[in-house]
């Protein structure tokens, strides 16, 4: 008997992204436009945003978009502008990037640009039991875990025969 009890995949990687407004003096003010087309989704959200946004609004207003999830948001206030660091939480993916419009901004040559620091990426999903023999029959039950914990497990049989059937 053989129990792969809390045998765990690799973990997922957050996506992190970046926006940035800047100007050559210290001007700017304004606003500007956050928009995002989720994966899956044929249809793009977006949202407009001051130029000093707090990390905190901008927090709450990414994660009223559609198809967001859960983000953390760092800021800093640089010379002539802002940083915000956004942590996708949520979605353990990559993740399509937040585009950005500065067409509200004013001061001097103001802009706004946005960039992916880090690549999300799925965890690992599989996992290979290392004492099974050819021939055999074996019954296997999968449990998902995520932050709040582990899942029911399967209860029905769902490979039968040599190979690997998905289960869903």
């Amino acid at each position: 008997f053989f129990s792969a009890l809390s045998q765990e995949t690799a973990p997922f990687i957050n996506e992190v992204q970046e926006i940035k407004t800047f100007a050559n003096a210290d001007d700017l003010a304004g606003t500007f436009t956050v928009t995002y087309e989720g994966p899956g989704v044929s249809f793009t959200t977006n949202a407009t945003m001051g130029y000093n946004i707090t990390a905190h609004d901008m927090r709450y207003i990414l994660e009223k978009m559609h198809t967001i999830g859960r983000v953390s948001v760092d800021h800093k206030v640089e010379q002539h502008g802002s940083v915000w660091t956004v942590t996708f939480l949520s979605a353990a993916m990559n993740v399509p990037k937040l585009l950005v419009d500065g067409t509200g901004l004013r001061g001097t040559a103001a802009r706004v640009s946005s960039r992916t620091i880090t690549n999300g990426a799925w965890p690992q999903r599989d996992y290979h039991i290392p004492v099974l023999k050819m021939g055999e029959t074996y019954y296997t039950r999968v449990s998902a875990a995520n932050i709040a914990g582990y899942g029911p497990t399967t209860e029905q049989t769902q490979n039968v025969g040599e190979g690997v059937v998905p289960i869903y």
